[in-house]
């Protein structure tokens, strides 16, 4: 995080505990709250923004300060000084603002409080994830919404002790565990209960829309947008477990998953010859490149993304515009969803082998990115796999003997809900079980901690990228839950032994 980008962090989070503060102590339109976890959702993981972007934002808390002021004149905020007109941010005093702030932190925090702050950072905003999706099944959400605003509040407060903010972030994880359940319940009861299916990844010629991120509600509306337009709609990244849904299979329209690679998305994008649709919470910052190309129905979009009504006529409009595929072309299917009756039948001839001597230790891998240095990290672990191991992936595949492939496509809720399914046969707590977390996400960071309080003994941690997250920030992580750093293949399959 370069310091500019650290001091407008600060800005937003002092504003934010603010406003959180002051809805807490009055009755306050439940607008203002949306606004407020809806720009934390939209502040891209790796902390990066444009001028524009952060003009945006300011304005948006600007149009919320101005809301509540009318109602309630007792509110001040000092923001006003940052906008010279409608289309002016005067950078440096907010930049300058920032600084003071974060100097504050740093004379009255300990350094290691500050970074656990950044972990409880990440967890509020995979619960403001949950939260946001559980909305669209219209479920109550009234004690998230206070889990919400007492975290911000907590991220600002000079006096929360160390032991206090790890007492909160555990909290506030399994609030998200909760949550994850509830968002399985709603999606079994709207769309099925998910199945393992064959998805088809060829094209057919003819104008395509694809969608990308995890609404499944969003691919359903646009579906039915679409769906007497002519108009092939293809899947890609996280929506690959839509797939499993029996909902999903009736619609004709619903062709595939489209996928070139298997992480840069980018290149998806950039080969598609049709629109592209950002679902709901799916937030990417892919600049000025593409321009035109890009749609979402969010309030609060990035650059290069245009916006698009409910019913997806822009980009509906857009694709038909759009040369479409040309010619069919014809590639390997993939597989993804869970056969819980199968699963069944492994975990009860694991167990077995495992009471026998037969296995001597499970390892679970998990949801991976699939770039290549870990590609070629697994591919050499599982050379190194004998008879006395068995490994269940989510992630990374492969066709040794003992292993068991579940693709769930980064799917938190399915996850968990497998886990769940799996830990009734074989107890977390089992110092036979070894855990590889690959992914450096909020959502990723929320499971490590419920998973370390489920009593899991062994878990190996991937090394983040800097750009995704401070290496001090992932050093204390690992450091409070005991969680072992990767190397190489040869030297962590020798410490498993």
């Amino acid at each position: 995080m370069t310091p500019d980008t650290g001091a407008l962090r600060e800005v937003f989070l002092n504003l934010f505990a603010y406003i959180a503060c002051f809805i807490l102590n009055n009755k306050c339109d439940k607008s203002a709250i949306d606004l407020i976890v809806e720009i934390i959702a939209n502040s891209d993981i790796r902390n990066e923004f444009s001028d524009v972007q952060i003009l945006n934002a300011i304005k948006n808390v600007y149009n919320v300060c101005e809301t509540l002021q009318k109602d309630f004149p007792n509110f001040k905020t000092d923001i006003k000084p940052c906008i010279k007109d409608e289309n002016q941010l005067i950078y440096s005093k907010i930049i300058s603002k920032g600084e003071q702030l974060l100097k504050n932190k740093q004379r009255y925090v300990n350094r290691k409080t500050n970074y656990f702050k950044d972990i409880l950072f990440f967890v509020l905003k995979s619960v403001i994830s949950s939260y946001f999706i559980l909305k669209d099944y219209k479920i109550k959400t009234d004690d998230v919404e206070f889990s919400i605003l007492d975290t911000i509040i907590k991220l600002e407060s000079r006096d929360v002790s160390f032991a206090e903010l790890k007492k909160h972030t555990e909290k506030l994880a399994e609030l998200n565990l909760n949550l994850y359940d509830e968002i399985y319940k709603c999606a079994v009861e709207t769309f099925g209960v998910p199945k393992k299916t064959t998805v088809n990844t060829s094209t057919f010629e003819g104008k395509a829309i694809l969608m990308t991120g995890t609404s499944l509600h969003e691919l359903k509306n646009l579906l039915d947008a679409s769906k007497d337009k002519n108009i092939d709609i293809y899947t890609n990244g996280n929506l690959l477990v839509a797939h499993s849904f029996p909902l999903f299979k009736s619609y004709p329209n619903l062709k595939g998953h489209f996928a070139n690679s298997t992480e840069n998305t980018i290149l998806d994008f950039a080969t598609f010859p049709g629109a592209v649709v950002l679902a709901q919470w799916e937030y990417q910052n892919i600049g000025n490149l593409y321009q035109g190309k890009f749609f979402s129905t969010n309030k609060y979009i990035p650059n290069g993304i245009c916006h698009t009504e409910s019913d997806f006529s822009e980009a509906i409009e857009n694709s038909l515009n759009s040369a479409g595929f040309v010619n069919s072309n014809k590639r390997q299917p993939i597989t993804t969803g869970i056969d819980y009756k199968n699963l069944d039948k492994i975990l009860d001839d694991i167990n077995e082998k495992l009471n026998s001597g037969e296995l001597k230790k499970i390892v679970f891998i998990g949801l991976g990115t699939l770039l290549k240095e870990q590609k070629d990290y697994f591919d050499e672990f599982f050379r190194l796999i004998d008879d006395e191991t068995y490994v269940i992936s989510f992630s990374h595949i492969s066709n040794i003997k003992n292993i068991l492939n579940l693709n769930v496509a980064n799917n938190y809720p399915i996850l968990l809900n497998v886990l769940r399914h799996i830990f009734k046969k074989l107890p977390p707590s089992d110092e036979r079980m070894y855990f590889f977390v690959l992914r450096c996400d909020p959502n990723s960071l929320s499971t490590v901690i419920n998973l370390k309080m489920s009593g899991v003994k062994n878990m190996f941690y991937w090394n983040c990228p800097p750009v995704t997250v401070n290496p001090s920030v992932i050093k204390v992580f690992r450091k409070i839950y005991n969680l072992s750093e990767t190397s190489t293949a040869q030297n962590d399959f020798k410490f498993t032994k």
